[in-house]
């Protein structure tokens, strides 16, 4: 007599193979596909102190930044001189290092004055343009720390601005309640996610919380307000910052774009060399 098998058992591996393959058909081919997830939300800061903190903590990791800054003035009675810079920082323990080349064309001039200033931790250095009659040989100027001479004394706000403005920390914490951000908004910037805060500067109040009576008095030549505008990426790394106040005149708007790059990789700050140098 013959024996009956059950289908149920019999050949379990073709019956689990197929099942799998099944499986993986349905999966594959049946259904609508599934949407992507959606990024997550980016890092956004209520006040300008916790956006200048989260910069801050972020510029040190990455130690290292160059930027380009292109400053413009439109409208107004006459053609105005444009500046470009480029910029080179160093975050180390030891303090900022700020290397800025700057372009300044003036009308009518077909060729831009030159000049570059040098700002190390311990001491800074003007390289002026050529032809200002800096003695054969020699090329730099070592900037003192204070002088009776007032082109010595503009040298030295500007030695003093470049290292305030080199770190964000300080810089957006010493506004205090001068600055408020009025509106944050995800935009990105050459295809990078960002965040766009635009944040307004009350000039006056600025100048009444500042001790530094050189500070204090740079301040209270500005206008009433300063507008600003600035683009963050996930990692609290700047990539564009732009500035925009009224000119010498009342029908000029002085615009300052600064443009962000190359975050934690290598720059070239060095102090000249010493056969190259004056004292001021």
């Amino acid at each position: 007599m013959r024996r009956s098998t059950s289908p149920s058992f019999a050949r379990p591996g073709r019956f689990a193979v197929t099942a799998v393959l099944l499986t993986a058909l349905a999966s594959g081919c049946g259904g609508p596909p599934s949407a992507p997830s959606a990024p997550p939300p980016l890092p956004r800061y209520a006040t300008v102190a916790e956006l200048g903190n989260a910069v801050g903590i972020q510029a040190k990791q990455d130690k290292t930044v160059k930027l380009s800054i292109v400053g413009t003035v439109s409208g107004g009675a006459s053609p105005q001189p444009a500046t470009n810079e480029e910029q080179q920082v160093r975050y180390d323990a030891g303090g900022i290092s700020v290397q800025l080349s700057r372009k300044l064309q003036e009308p009518g001039s077909p060729v831009p004055m030159e000049s570059t200033i040098l700002v190390l931790p311990d001491q800074a250095y003007v390289k002026p343009p050529e032809g200002i009659g800096m003695p054969l040989g020699k090329s730099w100027i070592k900037v003192p720390t204070a002088s009776e001479e007032p082109w010595l004394q503009q040298l030295i706000l500007q030695v003093q601005a470049l290292r305030e403005t080199a770190d964000p920390t300080k810089t957006f914490t010493q506004l205090g309640s001068a600055a408020g951000i009025t509106e944050s908004v995800e935009e990105p910037v050459n295809g990078v996610r960002s965040v766009r805060y635009k944040i307004r500067i009350d000039m006056v109040k600025a100048a009444e919380q500042q001790t530094d009576p050189a500070i204090k008095a740079q301040l209270q030549s500005q206008p009433p307000s300063v507008d600003a505008t600035l683009w963050l990426d996930e990692h609290n790394r700047m990539l564009r910052q732009v500035a925009q106040r009224p000119g010498e005149d009342a029908t000029s708007i002085v615009t300052i774009d600064a443009r962000y790059r190359d975050w934690g990789l290598p720059v070239d700050i060095n102090p000249p060399p010493p056969d190259q140098v004056i004292d001021a």
